[in-house]
Parts: C-alpha cells; sequence; structure tokens
C-alpha cells in the first residue's frame, strides 16, 4: 500500500523548536550527592551545579560529613536554595569506614521504590569536579 505523503511530513505544521512540557506528563525526582569532607569550598559546587535543576523537581540533597552538625557551608546551600520542594539529608561518616555514594544511591533506590509509576523519573547526580579542581569556576572552565 503506497504511504500517503500528506500523513508522514507534516513538517510545514510545525515551525521553529518544538517546546515539550514534559512536567505535564512525568513527575522529576532529582537526588544530589555531596561530600563535605573532600572539599572546604563545596558550597559554590552545590549552588553552581543545583541551579540546574527544574523548579518543580522534588530535590533530595544527600550529604556525608565527619560532623553533619558542624557543616554551615551545606545548611547556608540549602537555605539559600529557591526550589520549595527540596529535603536534606547528611550522614556521620567515620574518616575510617568510607561509604562513598552509599546514602545518595541508597535515597534514589528508596524513591524510586515509593514511585514505580511510569511518569516517575528519578535522577541522580553528584558534585562532579569536587575532587580534581580548586575552585568551581576553574571547573566550570574545564568542562
Amino acid at each position: 500500500m503506497p504511504c500517503n505523503s500528506s500523513l508522514v511530513n507534516n513538517s510545514a505544521a510545525i515551525s521553529g523548536p518544538y517546546n515539550y512540557q514534559y512536567q505535564d506528563h512525568y513527575n522529576l525526582y532529582v537526588v544530589y550527592f555531596v561530600n563535605c569532607k573532600i572539599h572546604d569550598g563545596y558550597g559554590t559546587y552545590i549552588k553552581g551545579q543545583l541551579k540546574h535543576v527544574p523548579a518543580h523537581a522534588f530535590l533530595k540533597i544527600v550529604a556525608i560529613s565527619s560532623d553533619c552538625k558542624k557543616e554551615k557551608i551545606l545548611y547556608d546551600a540549602y537555605n539559600n536554595l529557591l526550589l520549595v520542594n527540596t529535603v536534606l539529608e547528611c550522614h556521620d561518616e567515620p574518616d575510617d569506614k568510607p561509604t562513598f555514594e552509599y546514602y545518595g544511591i541508597r535515597a534514589m533506590w528508596e524513591i524510586g521504590q515509593m514511585l514505580p509509576h511510569r511518569n516517575s523519573v528519578v535522577f541522580y547526580f553528584h558534585s562532579k569536579g569536587i575532587t580534581h579542581f580548586k575552585t568551581f569556576e576553574e571547573y566550570k572552565l574545564e568542562s
């Protein structure tokens, strides 16, 4: 059966780039992991990297520290976020028993278990560059 070209080629109906409103169809859950023990300037990484998280997303920041109660940088960064649906979770980690990204990956798994719907998207990322660059500005130049 021959193909009806008017059904196949509909490029005349679309002018310019199409802006797909995915938030109308999907619920976005973001887990961001940061190791507060690696870099004293991690607050600039949090601020610079989390500005890319859409405002409608649910954001869970998962951190590890030698002493969570003393992480002023972490709490300041958290309090300055303009996102409404944000949760902070910090875990004390002894230096001789590293957990690496366990708590962040576990948080992503837990969200996925609670929300197994087809329209739920769980995204995980961590403070990339924090171990290799002295400042976030240096990281931005290299990436």
